[in-house]
């Protein structure tokens, strides 16, 4: 049960946000045992947001909730895809992205 919430100041066009959706949901399954089939989003473009003391710069922060617990290293592969769909679609550098990953001892949902 996946939760990404990408907050970012860059405005995000419909066929973009549709790009974002499809490659994060690709992006999940590189963390074992997650797959887009539970994975929700929430995408949030042209936000007021500061890096560096600036908001003239392109940036944007991930947040990642997942049920797990799993070893760090097992997300290096989700965080540099995440990183590198970012570049393509939005053109934030990675030196501008923040990347948080909250394994989520609890999760409940009335589904499965």
């Amino acid at each position: 049960m996946p939760m990404i919430d990408l907050s970012t100041n860059v405005t995000i066009s419909g066929l973009s946000r549709l790009e974002l959706a499809r490659g994060l949901g690709e992006a999940i399954s590189r963390i074992p045992g997650k797959d887009e089939g539970r994975l929700m989003l929430r995408i949030s473009g042209n936000n007021d947001m500061f890096f560096k003391g600036r908001d003239d710069i392109p940036m944007a922060y991930v947040r990642t909730d997942i049920y797990a617990e799993l070893p760090d290293a097992e997300y290096q592969a989700y965080g540099e895809a995440v990183m590198k769909l970012l570049g393509r679609v939005l053109a934030i550098p990675a030196s501008n992205i923040y990347l948080t990953i909250r394994q989520i001892p609890c999760w409940i949902t009335g589904g499965e």
